[in-house]
């Protein structure tokens, strides 16, 4: 049984065909530009252009602190 035909996985299955056809979701309206452009990096398809979780997490960091300031 192929349980991504499973009605339950559904929504699933749809997600994996629009990405698979390079659909990328757009920034939600209160998500800050460099955010999104950091997100849209990580979901390059090239694995090696995508940054990696120290690159992420000193990016968010730098983010935060801007914010907080």
């Amino acid at each position: 049984m192929n349980l991504i035909n499973n009605s339950n996985f559904q929504p699933l299955a749809d997600v994996m065909k629009h990405v698979e056809k390079g659909y990328r979701m757009e920034a939600p309206d209160c998500c800050p530009p460099e955010v999104y452009q950091l997100m849209k990096e990580a979901w390059d398809a090239d694995c090696n252009l995508r940054p990696t979780f120290h690159e992420t997490y000193k990016r968010l960091a730098q983010l935060q602190q801007l914010t907080l300031a």
